[in-house]
């Protein structure tokens, strides 16, 4: 029968084999949680859209994630829409680059100007109506963003800006109010900043 001192130095000799399977399975728990966490959100980001992106084609879809990326504040609504700062920017694609967006918006309460990045208001359309303010439309069509065609139901005046600066403003166009175009291309078509005036007097 082993003495107590020679069971300890056994009892010691075992642990000591034991400390790298120990450390090994600590390290695969820790793995294993962060995969489980990576994994979480990568499930919440899918259900968050799935519904919508069923629903929508892969045309709309891929425009939608682009301008998710780019602005990831904004909320999907439907297969087609998004929506940025509780609704006062919003995003509409249609099934296809050639397909037209809905109507610019116009009641008796609100209005907007939409600009859209295909000729005879097709293709993706941003809505806007806060007056006063330059607003990045690369910030949601994304850096090839172009005004093709427009549709300004504000009674203001409503520019298309190079740069951020409304007295040095670059390659500039105006849209006068109430006024629409189903062919605005021009050097200021890829201008980057939507601003719209206070003033409501014409272009």
């Amino acid at each position: 029968m082993a003495n107590s001192s020679e069971t300890t130095r056994k009892g010691n000799a075992l642990m000591e084999l034991r400390k790298p399977s120990i450390l090994l399975c600590a390290i695969a728990t820790l793995a294993s949680c962060g995969l489980g966490v990576f994994q979480a959100s990568a499930n919440a980001a899918t259900r968050a859209t799935s519904p919508f992106a069923a629903q929508a084609t892969s045309y709309q879809n891929s425009v939608i994630v682009k301008a998710l990326a780019n602005s990831p504040t904004g909320i999907r609504v439907s297969p087609s829409e998004v929506k940025w700062d509780n609704g006062d920017v919003v995003m509409n694609v249609p099934a296809g680059p050639d397909y037209s967006s809905p109507p610019c918006p116009s009641t008796l309460t609100s209005h907007w100007t939409c600009v859209y990045n295909n000729t005879n208001w097709n293709g993706t359309q941003l809505e806007f109506k806060d007056v006063g303010i330059y607003q990045d439309l690369y910030a949601y069509g994304g850096s090839g963003w172009r005004t093709d065609s427009f549709d300004n139901e504000l009674n203001n005046r409503t520019w298309l800006n190079q740069y951020e600066n409304h007295s040095h403003s670059g390659i500039s166009y105006c849209m006068s109010p109430n006024a629409i175009s189903s062919d605005s291309i021009g050097s200021w078509s890829p201008d980057r900043w939507i601003y719209i005036s206070p003033n409501n007097q014409g272009c």
